[in-house]
């Protein structure tokens, strides 16, 4: 009696897959299923590469899209030092691969994917430089400053060019083998930002009768449409069972959104900028800091953390 039903269950599951199977080829051949939310993912500007979209410049002397081609290409920037900038910041990284030697390789950073502007901003806070997926930004006014305030921005420059490096540390491990810069303190920001950036991904599957290449083309597209950032393809493959198997395509984007920090937030940022200040001058090249540097340091991180 059990192998009768069973088998009675077999045949009608295969009928209706078969049934199934029709009614997918007459009305459509692709189906779009949306995957469970994951996780929003807390961006970092130390380690991630800002969308460009999220940063706020000068744009009246110099559009957007200029900007975005000058990324691309090289060339001039907004003017007024901007190429003094970009020659000082090149000839900077020269140094260090001098410095640091063949044993600790640094990327390469020519004027294609370097550009100079006016007032950075990321979060309505203003940053001195900002690494892109379409390169770096520096901001000319801060960067000036900055310089003529006797900072010593060598670890700036190596945060910006090891940005999403597996070795969260590479940069700070290699400013510390670096000659000292007297009279310079290195830079690191103890200014809070009052809003976060939030990366948060998106998927969808696309699954048909066609090839998992051309479900890939579909899946990507969408993904562009939709104005996503990092688009690829997360998985292809096969699901089903013998000839009712159909291929499916999956892609992967990240939207990117703003919201405020709740006073809370912003207290602990500024003890956690503090201490990650203690670390860059407990690990600065030897003899370059003074024990007034590390005592007013030290006063910060106790009015800030305790």
């Amino acid at each position: 009696m059990r192998l009768l039903v069973l088998m009675t269950l077999f045949i009608s599951f295969f009928s209706l897959a078969h049934a199934e199977e029709k009614k997918e080829k007459k009305d459509t051949i692709v189906r779009v299923k949306t995957k469970r939310k994951k996780p929003a993912i807390l961006l970092n500007p130390k380690l991630d590469k800002i969308p460009l979209e999220l940063l706020r410049f000068d744009t009246k002397r110099i559009s957007r899209e200029q900007i975005e081609q000058r990324l691309r290409s090289g060339g001039d920037d907004v003017g007024n030092g901007g190429d003094e900038i970009r020659r000082t910041v090149l000839e900077q990284i020269e140094s260090i691969k001098k410095e640091a030697g063949p044993a600790y390789p640094i990327p390469d950073l020519s004027t294609k994917g370097l550009a100079v502007v006016s007032n950075l901003e990321l979060a309505s806070v203003q940053i001195p430089a900002a690494n892109t997926p379409e390169g770096i930004l520096i901001n000319r006014e801060l960067w000036k400053k900055l310089s003529g305030d006797n900072k010593d921005l060598r670890i700036l420059l190596l945060n910006l060019l090891f940005v999403e490096d597996e070795q969260k540390e590479k940069a700070l491990s290699i400013y510390s083998i670096l000659d000292a810069r007297k009279g310079k303190t290195p830079y690191c920001s103890l200014t809070p930002q009052s809003h976060k950036l939030i990366k948060v991904p998106r998927t969808k599957t696309f699954s048909g009768a066609e090839s998992s290449q051309w479900l890939s083309s579909l899946a990507l597209k969408e993904c562009n449409k939709k104005g996503l950032n990092e688009c690829r393809v997360l998985e292809t493959g096969k699901k089903g069972f013998g000839k009712w198997a159909k291929n499916f395509a999956t892609y992967q984007g990240f939207e990117y959104k703003v919201t405020k920090k709740s006073s809370q937030e912003i207290k602990s940022q500024v003890c956690d900028l503090a201490k990650a200040c203690e670390q860059v001058y407990e690990l600065a090249p030897m003899g370059q800091l003074t024990s007034k540097d590390f005592l007013i340091l030290e006063n910060k991180i106790e009015r800030n953390c305790f």
